[in-house]
């Protein structure tokens, strides 16, 4: 894992905005159904599923990422910045 990054201990809860959500042991990659229509148009839902594949240090990176990208502006990020000392 990257040290750089502070995660999360809770996959619910983070402690300042800046903190990458803990994303669990495992990720859905895809979930998939089949949907079925009776005679009158109702829609049902048959069989569905998902797969899914552990957790890996790439997937820290694209939530890096995406939380990076999510700052409007990106100049509103001071915080990310370390202090000079005096």
């Amino acid at each position: 894992m990257n040290p750089f990054y502070d995660i999360s201990p809770s996959e619910s809860e983070l402690a300042h905005p800046f903190q990458l959500k803990n994303l669990g042991e495992n990720q859905v990659r895809a979930s998939y159904g089949v949907t079925i229509r009776d005679e009158w148009g109702n829609k049902t839902y048959g069989d569905p599923g998902r797969y899914e594949s552990p957790t890996t240090d790439k997937d820290y990176d694209w939530e890096f990422l995406r939380r990076f990208q999510s700052f409007d502006p990106i100049y509103d990020a001071p915080k990310l910045q370390r202090t000079r000392s005096q």
